[in-house]
């Protein structure tokens, strides 16, 4: 029911201790799961908490790791159901699984957290909403509806830039808590992929975690947002320095040198000046490169794919979206609207052929 005031809670689960945002509510009201993105937290509905109508109770949890909810580590090889078994943990902490069928709202990441709900519980579910949502496997890279990869190395979603001696010892861990990490990890690289390798390395146990970039915070990929949000979870941020040497004792990584580095004519160069860090794991999380070589003859600006606004290549009947167009940013949500101007294009393209 519509209520201008929210109720915050702490919920102890099966799984973990939840932070809920909620409004009001009468008996018998059907309960609306209001679930983040990436970089959020329940806070993020507060206004559509307060304006659902009669009928209808809104509940906003926050993810773990995210706003007030424990911080417990999260296990890749699950995809995202360690956030659904959590929220299930939740439904059945407040008996919402013994009432009316529950709705489901996610925005982004959140999209895909409440359709893997769906497909784990769906006797439980009588509606679900979707913002720009990923797929429940991951931001692509996978097809079905068990999630297989389209490629062994699971090229297209992530993976297959990630140290794979890494990945294999999360797989074979009961507990991903259990996975060792370093006392003192840097991770070098200023996007996303950093901000998340820095965050989780800090929440598996390791005392000293460090983001080194080559240029300026203003100039790092990740958001201002996501940057506190590593700052938030006690990560060092560096930066105008790039990588030196790395240093071992007894077999072992121990330290590494960097460089600091000024911009002059546009192009990085050292000062003279070095620094050291203590380091017993480093971590890469520098990007991509296109290789054009898999589609030969397209045409390229800036290293990246040169389309139209439509997305419509130099080729015929290729078209592309996402970070690797050039002008694509690495934003989920933007390249949900390339695949639909894209989509749009095509179909115009489709009905204008001969038949």
């Amino acid at each position: 029911m519509p209520s201008d005031t929210l109720t915050s809670r702490k919920i102890a689960t099966s799984r973990l201790t939840m932070h809920v945002l909620s409004g009001g509510s009468q008996p018998g009201d059907r309960p609306v799961l209001f679930v983040h993105g990436n970089v959020s937290s329940g806070v993020f509905f507060r206004d559509d908490l307060t304006r659902l109508p009669p009928g209808f109770c809104g509940l906003a949890p926050d993810l773990r790791g995210y706003g007030q909810t424990e911080p417990k580590a999260i296990a890749a090889a699950r995809g995202v159901r360690d956030f659904s078994d959590d929220l299930h943990s939740l439904v059945v902490a407040l008996g919402l699984d013994r009432g009316p069928g529950l709705v489901l709202l996610g925005w982004s990441v959140g999209g895909a957290v409440v359709m893997q709900y769906a497909i784990d519980h769906p006797q439980l579910v009588a509606g679900l909403v979707l913002e720009a949502p990923m797929s429940p496997y991951g931001f692509g890279g996978t097809h079905g509806v068990d999630g297989k990869p389209c490629f062994p190395d699971f090229a297209g979603s992530g993976g297959g830039a990630v140290n794979p001696d890494f990945i294999a010892r999360l797989r074979q861990a009961g507990d991903p808590g259990d996975v060792a990490v370093g006392r003192n990890v840097v991770v070098i690289g200023g996007g996303m992929t950093a901000i998340d390798a820095a965050v989780q390395s800090k929440k598996l146990g390791a005392e000293c975690v460090t983001i080194v970039y080559r240029r300026g915070q203003q100039q790092m990929p990740a958001s201002r947002h996501e940057q506190q949000w590593a700052q938030h979870n006690g990560v060092l941020i560096r930066t105008w320095s790039v990588l030196q040497a790395l240093h071992s004792a007894n077999g072992r990584l121990a330290w590494a040198t960097f460089a600091d580095v000024a911009e002059r004519d546009g192009r990085l160069a050292e000062t003279g000046q070095t620094w050291t860090i203590e380091a017993d794991m480093l971590l890469k999380a520098i990007g991509q490169t296109l290789d054009a070589r898999v589609v030969p003859g397209i045409e390229l600006q800036g290293g990246r794919i040169r389309t139209d606004a439509d997305g419509r290549t130099s080729i015929a009947g290729v078209w592309a979206g996402g970070d690797c167009r050039h002008g694509g940013r690495d934003l989920t949500v933007e390249a949900v609207q390339h695949g639909k101007l894209a989509a749009e294009s095509i179909h115009r393209a489709l009905e204008r052929a001969p038949r």
